[in-house]
């Protein structure tokens, strides 16, 4: 990770003395639990909820994009001594030898009907692009309606490798992992469909995904917006690897809606001072159908979340986010037991004091059967355009 921070921090050096716009914002926040209830060990339990300095800087010029996300936390890693760490959030590099041509580095290029507004994040088979290395092709012809990309997906810092040779008896691919994908936007809609793991057919691993987004709905809605999608693997292909949707971030839970076929919907309408979301993800396969055993983790079957936010004052705005995630398995005869239904709530107070400087206060819950937490997140975030 200390070489992945500082190649990407020598990219982003040279890529500045090019760019034409820099946006920069620091972040200093506090979001994880400060109070957990575990009913099995009969305990309730306070602790420091951390500290956090987060900063990202995105630079853009004619020819090279670049982005980092870091961040630094101070926390009692054993309840009781107080430590400092650091995490890469997130980069990428996009550089553009020529109008049409992007060759792009760890940079994620969704169809906007995989996106899910109240999670923030999208499903991960709405990438045309990967986290390893990516042609993208952009038609002159058509003035930018058209993107097709071209990807081979591996990790970094010894991550997840992309065998060009792989032996199955040794545990490793056989094929070459590519995807494909594109991306067509009009005025009125967009579409988008991807292919990964495209010459490997035979063990379940190929998948693939179809979206499409109505920007204010056809025209005739202004600011509503509606979108959706599937996703599904071959041969039973479990994509709950990549589209596991916690919302149970504060008690430190990891849950999701997993399996070989995976359907998403979302609508989102704006209009001052209000903004509604609304967003389901639906397993309608088979694989992640029967319960699992409770110990932290979950595989879920249905998602649904819901956000509303209205300005208070012209600087002063409240949200409330609700998410759901329920169990529909009855088969219990395989072995397994049911999980209860996860479920988070939050409100949230933002303050923009200038066209700079934001502050955020709110309240987070999450309740698992008689398990429970509570987070007071705060924040304080700078951010500038140069």
């Amino acid at each position: 990770m200390k070489k992945l921070v500082a190649v990407a921090a020598a990219m982003l050096a040279g890529v500045a003395v090019f760019a034409t716009e820099i946006t920069f914002t620091n972040k200093v926040f506090s979001d994880d639990a400060f109070i957990r209830h575990d009913d099995d060990a009969d305990d309730t339990d306070t602790d420091f909820p951390g500290l956090n300095e987060r900063m990202q800087v995105e630079l853009t010029s004619e020819r090279v994009d670049a982005f980092v996300k870091a961040t630094i936390k101070l926390d009692d890693h054993n309840d009781k001594d107080y430590g400092i760490t650091g995490t890469l959030n997130d980069w990428y590099i996009e550089f553009r030898p020529i109008s049409m041509l992007a060759l792009t580095m760890h940079e994620g290029i969704f169809t906007a009907g995989s996106y899910l507004p109240v999670w923030d994040d999208n499903m991960a088979n709405g990438n045309i692009s990967s986290d390893g290395f990516s042609l993208i092709v952009t038609p002159d012809a058509l003035d930018g309606a058209l993107r097709i990309g071209v990807t081979a997906p591996f990790g970094w810092d010894d991550g997840t490798i992309n065998w060009l040779d792989g032996d199955k008896d040794h545990g490793t691919d056989e094929e070459f992992d590519v995807g494909v994908g594109v991306i067509f936007t009009h005025e009125l809609f967009e579409v988008g469909a991807t292919i990964k793991d495209v010459l490997d057919s035979d063990d379940g691993e190929r998948s693939f995904g179809a979206y499409v987004s109505f920007p204010n709905l056809f025209g005739v809605v202004e600011g509503l917006t509606v979108g959706g999608g599937v996703s599904f693997g071959s041969d039973g292909a479990d994509l709950g690897s990549d589209d596991y949707i916690s919302i149970g971030g504060p008690c430190g839970i990891e849950a999701g809606v997993t399996g070989d076929t995976l359907l998403n919907f979302q609508a989102s309408y704006e209009t001052e001072p209000f903004a509604l979301a609304a967003e389901l993800v639906y397993n309608l396969g088979e694989n992640g159908n029967a319960a699992a055993e409770w110990n932290g983790y979950g595989v879920y079957d249905f998602y649904t979340g819901a956000s509303i936010s209205f300005g208070l004052l012209d600087n002063l705005s409240i949200a409330f986010t609700g998410k759901l995630l329920v169990d529909t398995s009855d088969k219990k005869d395989e072995g397994n037991v049911e999980i209860k239904n996860l479920l988070y709530g939050g409100v949230a107070l933002t303050f923009e004091l200038d066209e700079k400087n934001s502050f955020g206060v709110g309240l987070d819950s999450a309740f698992y059967d008689k398990d429970w937490c509570f987070a007071v997140p705060v924040y304080w975030q700078y951010k500038f355009n140069d």
